[in-house]
């Protein structure tokens, strides 16, 4: 992923030190569970040895969970402290020509599309946590029995293809959700900027908002509704078939003796833990739509700025070489 490859960049060592601590403290969380599991299935046979245990995976899960995010955080802003200042750069660079029919895009650019990068960069050490946790738990469920994470297995992949059937749609409603802030950025710079002449013209003053500033608003907001209700109703149908599938899973073990009742306990331990960190994945995942588009404006603008740097230091060039030909 691009947030990947930016965080990367700004300081190889660092992000793969974050890393490794934030799937540590995955790790270790997959290690609570199972110690807590442990605890059930023993009912406390040592209850010294597992509260020992206990508070040592825990430290190690705090601790690590705290470096990861304080690296990745760090990382994350000063991507976003570089990102901004070659954006500033590029700026300044190109012709005022330019720069006069873009302003309304770079605006968006750097106040709505940088940040959005930086909200995704945020969540990722509780990313990386639950990642690493959900994968401990698979193997776990995958040691208790395999059958019964085949079957968790299965269930799964039903739920998160349900889910991630709206996110095309998604996505194409955040691209015009987002023609709409930049057509709206435009409007509020003619707002600042006209003030003098809005506040002379009372008529064009009291229809601005009315007739231009409204309409995108009103579509903005319908996008935004549309969008986020349709991702919800899917995430929470989601969800419906996962404990339903659970549920069956129950009922097939009640009728045709699959496994034991310990192993069904402590397979259903884990499955309940493993849910909030699932969870948490699956709605990030919207995030990471919008994160591809503000990334596709940004590269975007980029592109445009250089090629027009490019075309006004030749003219430049070219000009200097006529002002140095001798005047006859």
């Amino acid at each position: 992923m691009k947030v990947i490859l930016i965080l990367f960049r700004s300081s190889p060592w660092r992000f793969l030190i974050a890393t490794v601590v934030s799937f540590i403290s995955g790790s270790a969380l997959a290690a609570v569970i199972y110690i807590l599991n442990q605890a059930i299935k023993t009912k406390m046979a040592d209850p010294e040895v597992l509260i020992a245990q206990f508070l040592s995976v825990l430290i190690v899960y705090v601790a690590t969970g705290i470096s990861g995010a304080y690296l990745i955080t760090l990382l994350g802003q000063t991507a976003i402290q570089n990102m901004r200042l070659t954006l500033s750069n590029k700026i300044l660079e190109a012709s005022f020509h330019k720069l006069e029919y873009e302003t309304k895009r770079l605006f968006t650019i750097l106040t709505d599309d940088i940040n959005t990068i930086s909200v995704v960069i945020v969540k990722l050490p509780s990313m990386l946590t639950a990642f690493t946790t959900v994968l401990g738990c698979f193997a776990y469920m995958l040691f208790i029995s395999w059958q019964l994470f085949g079957l968790f297995l299965t269930i799964f992949l039903l739920t998160f293809i349900l889910y991630r059937l709206p996110l095309n749609a998604y996505g194409v409603r955040m691209r015009q959700n987002r023609n709409f802030q930049n057509e709206l950025f435009g409007h509020f710079e003619g707002l600042i900027y006209g003030l003098k002449e809005l506040t002379m013209n009372k008529k064009f003053r009291s229809l601005y908002t009315k007739e231009i500033i409204e309409p995108i608003t009103e579509a903005q907001k319908n996008h935004q509704v549309k969008g986020k209700t349709t991702i919800e109703v899917f995430s929470r149908w989601g969800e419906v078939i996962l404990f339903l599938g659970i549920g069956g899973i129950l009922m097939l073990i009640s009728e045709t003796g699959l496994t034991t009742y310990d192993v069904m306990v402590s397979f259903l331990t884990v499955t309940i833990f493993i849910i909030a960190p699932l969870t948490r994945l699956t709605r990030v995942i919207p995030e990471f739509q919008r994160l591809s588009i503000a990334m596709e404006q940004i590269e975007g603008i980029g592109l445009d700025l250089d090629k027009n740097t490019l075309k006004k230091n030749l003219a430049n060039k070219s000009f200097d070489q006529v002002d140095q030909e001798p005047i006859i």
